[in-house]
């Protein structure tokens, strides 16, 4: 399966919204993991210490969840340009 950032974004924001409750943590941490090996190999090391914390914090989670489909959309937008 070759998930985008975008779709890895959003699975990010997903699944910290159900690391909320007691049963959804383990598909965060999951999503969390791969959000973090991708960020180190693209030289992104800002949203991969930040998804670090996400593992304990699943608020920071949601946040970094929607820091990366704003950088996104931003590529998106100089690439359309």
């Amino acid at each position: 399966m070759n998930m985008t950032n975008k779709d890895l974004a959003i699975w990010v924001i997903v699944s910290n919204c159900l690391a909320l409750t007691l049963f959804g943590w383990p598909i965060a941490l999951v999503f969390n993991i791969l959000a973090i090996i991708r960020s180190f190999k693209k030289n992104n090391s800002l949203y991969g210490g930040l998804l670090i914390g996400a593992i304990f914090i699943p608020v920071i989670g949601i946040v970094v969840g929607v820091l990366m489909l704003q950088d996104e959309k931003n590529k998106q937008n100089q690439k359309a340009k």
